[in-house]
């Protein structure tokens, strides 16, 4: 199963060598979901498959 990560750019526990997709949000930290929720949603609307 394929695995995007969302992230804060400022995150300190974002690891760079991690072997997954991921997805950086500028201008945020930890908690992108909570600071960014429109930019968070629309990452994971663009990245799912409609059926």
């Amino acid at each position: 199963m394929p695995v995007r990560l969302v992230t804060g750019e400022f995150d300190p526990l974002i690891d760079a060598t991690l072997d997954v997709r991921v997805t950086v949000i500028p201008g945020t930290g930890h908690h992108p979901q909570l600071t960014h929720p429109a930019h968070v949603a629309a990452v994971a609307k663009a990245n799912v498959p409609i059926c």
